[in-house]
């Protein structure tokens, strides 16, 4: 008896957090089964080439949605004061169309392109219109 009403209350507990997740929380399992979010992923692969300029074993500063690639090595976020983290690497994606916190910590990423682009201790070893990979000398 006690067996099968714990069985019962399992399945109502699942059914209803089920539901309430759907429904009333908006919560993210309904990614698994919406194809929209593979394509996004699929979208994506044209900064592989970018992220493949770095080395496995170099410290790389970059922005936080990049970062995530790199999680296997040394990896800090963008900042205005690249130069006291000395990172080996700087990597930057900036295209318009991401999110505003994708710079968060940053206070201009035009301006910090600009000081990179001067900067006599780092070199462009790879660039396109908006992405940029910049290695220490």
């Amino acid at each position: 008896m006690v067996k099968k009403a714990r069985l019962y209350y399992g399945i109502v507990l699942v059914i209803v957090a089920l539901f309430m997740h759907q429904f009333y929380l908006h919560g993210p399992l309904a990614l698994a089964y919406n194809r929209a979010f593979y394509l996004h992923t699929k979208n994506l692969h044209f900064l592989e080439e970018l992220v493949n300029k770095v080395p496995k074993d170099a410290s790389v500063m970059t922005q936080n949605n990049l970062a995530v690639r790199f999680t296997h090595q040394d990896v800090m976020l963008l900042r205005d004061n690249y130069e006291v983290y000395n990172p080996d690497y700087i990597v930057l994606d900036l295209r318009d169309e991401q999110n505003p916190n994708v710079f968060f910590g940053l206070k201009d990423k035009d301006s910090l392109l600009t000081f990179l682009l001067r900067d006599k201790n780092y070199e462009a070893i790879f660039q396109t219109e908006y992405q940029y990979v910049f290695q220490k000398k």
